[in-house]
């Protein structure tokens, strides 16, 4: 069992103080940094103990992961195969309260489930992936169930323009793409560019 982290900007993202919480409990290590594009695989066990040694060796060989893929864990309890939820919290920098007792908001959360319209990923060997970085993640339609490629990232980004946002200057250029059958309008990872990309585009990413 595993989940990924994802820093889909173009800054580095110091996560002392930021934690994942829910079906899971994580407190990400003081002074660990994402890098931009970067991504960082939660696993249920703590990689850096001596005695995981050879679990994380079987994690890596089983997913064929790379040399320099990022492991960190590991978390508290584990995530049901039904329904269950995550949630990646940030610590608030505006909030005036002791460092040592940092206030924590809310950063990305997905609630999933394994009925209808959530794609079905559990059972099959398949997991649930992510069609967009800045797709709403509770919404069933932000996710495909995948074969698991942890530590790579391969949705496409809704901000077609490249200015670092995504607005209606995106969404005019996603209608130009459909028009034009242009493949980087396929943002739903459907295959092909269709109006379904537009909806996808209004309901899951900029609602």
């Amino acid at each position: 069992e595993f989940f990924e982290v994802h820093n889909p900007t173009a800054a580095r993202v110091d996560l002392t103080d930021w934690r994942v919480r829910g079906g899971v409990d994580f407190d990400f290590p003081s002074g660990m940094v994402l890098d931009p594009s970067g991504t960082l695989i939660v696993v249920s066990f703590d990689p850096d103990l001596p005695n995981n040694v050879s679990h994380l060796a079987a994690f890596r060989e089983h997913f064929q992961l790379d040399p320099a893929a990022r492991i960190v864990g590991g978390y508290a309890r584990q995530l049901a195969n039904t329904s269950d939820r995550i949630q990646l919290q940030r610590p608030d920098q505006s909030a005036a309260v002791p460092p040592e007792s940092p206030v924590h908001v809310w950063e990305d959360e997905v609630l999933y489930r394994t009925f209808p319209p959530w794609p079905a990923a559990d059972g099959n060997g398949q997991s649930l992936t992510r069609r967009a970085s800045q797709a709403f993640g509770s919404d069933a339609s932000s996710w495909s169930a995948a074969r698991p490629t942890p530590g790579f990232v391969h949705f496409k980004s809704p901000d077609l323009n490249g200015d670092g946002r995504v607005d209606v200057l995106d969404v005019d250029q996603l209608a130009a793409g459909i028009r034009d059958l242009d493949p980087r309008a396929d943002l739903n990872g459907s295959g092909e560019a269709t109006f379904d990309d537009m909806s996808f585009m209004v309901h899951s990413v900029l609602r």
